[in-house]
């Protein structure tokens, strides 16, 4: 597991919320998805990523959903 600020971005996004399926649904994309986003295996779009810090630092979205990119 690859430690960047995408992997600990997204992994504390998860612990925000609860689960990787509320992360999932809040942010428009696919439990595959949000996983290999924590783990570093793939790269997130901006917007998803710009999103889950704002979950991280209000503990929810801030303005309009992600739609997957």
């Amino acid at each position: 597991m690859s430690d960047n600020a995408y992997t600990r971005t997204f992994r504390r996004a998860i612990e925000r919320l609860g689960t990787v399926e509320r992360l999932a649904e809040t942010l428009g994309a696919s439990v595959k998805e949000i996983e290999a986003w924590a783990a570093g295996a793939a790269v997130p779009p901006p917007g998803a990523f710009l999103l889950a810090i704002d979950i991280v630092a209000h503990g929810r979205v801030v303005g309009a959903r992600a739609t997957g990119s």
